[in-house]
């Protein structure tokens, strides 16, 4: 069961990897990294509090995370989102003012360069010394803490047993068109159904669904059952040879094609080879 009156602190004192995962935030408004094995647990979303100034010497973000699957012994894959930025950091030294313990002797040492679940009485006195710093972020804490706790009831209120059925069917059509299965799976977070009460189907969790369609039109545009590919004699075509038979298969997909008439891939046959 989930601690909602906990979180994590995610400190990453390596600059060029924190520009690489503050340039994610804004590209894609998250980010997956690999860290070693803690305490969370599978099918619970958590809140984590960031920091990316790759200083070790402020929280830049907050956001809710998740847990992903293992990548080596010992290490597992999160992914970030959701997030929060800060309009200035909360510098550490200002917390150590703040709080009763000295927060970068007890928690940021032991957190450096990677993450760590933060005792209760801890965690609450951090975001109240946050929000007693910069009062405006108190708004956005509350619509986090909100998010998480509507997550990890729609979660379970819908059964993860039918998200994970779902999971699994996906991921073996994506074996089958030769795609990368856990690049693309792992971009899913939960999605509250519009009903507000259960969690949308696993489809609509995917946020890179439109890199999944690119990907399985730019694969069938290459392949033709047992057809022999002969060439690329055009941009986005690719022609095939059969018992003398010629066609060519085009891929309009974003082009003006597909936006009047509906369709990705055109297969034209022109004749003897």
């Amino acid at each position: 069961m989930v601690q909602e009156d906990s979180g994590f602190l995610f400190i990453c004192n390596d600059p060029s990897h924190a520009s690489v995962l503050i340039s994610s935030i804004r590209s894609d408004e998250r980010f997956s990294d690999i860290i070693l094995t803690s305490d969370f647990r599978s099918n619970v979303v958590e809140l984590c509090l960031h920091s990316l100034d790759g200083q070790k010497d402020s929280i830049t973000h907050a956001s809710i995370i998740r847990l992903g699957a293992a990548v080596a012994t010992g290490k597992r894959r999160i992914l970030s989102s959701n997030f929060i930025v800060f309009d200035s950091p909360v510098k550490f030294t200002a917390l150590n003012e703040k709080l009763s313990i000295e927060f970068v002797e007890k928690v940021v040492r032991l957190s450096s360069g990677g993450v760590k679940r933060l005792e209760s009485e801890v965690w609450k006195a951090l975001l109240e010394a946050i929000i007693g710093l910069q009062p405006a972020l108190a708004a956005s804490f509350n619509e986090l803490k909100n998010l998480r706790k509507n997550l990890n009831s729609s979660i379970k209120d819908s059964g993860a047993q039918i998200l994970a059925q779902e999971k699994d069917s996906i991921g073996l059509a994506l074996d089958i068109f030769g795609l990368d299965r856990e690049e693309i799976i792992f971009t899913w977070s939960p999605v509250s159904a519009e009903d507000g009460n259960k969690v949308a189907p696993y489809l609509k969790g995917l946020h890179n669904a439109n890199i999944l369609e690119d990907s399985m039109n730019s694969r069938d545009a290459r392949f033709f059952s047992d057809w022999q590919e002969i060439g690329s004699r055009m941009i986005c075509s690719t022609e095939f040879t059969k018992n003398g038979q010629i066609l060519t298969v085009s891929n309009f997909n974003r082009y003006t094609v597909e936006q009047n008439i509906g369709v990705d891939l055109i297969y034209q046959q022109s004749g003897q080879f």
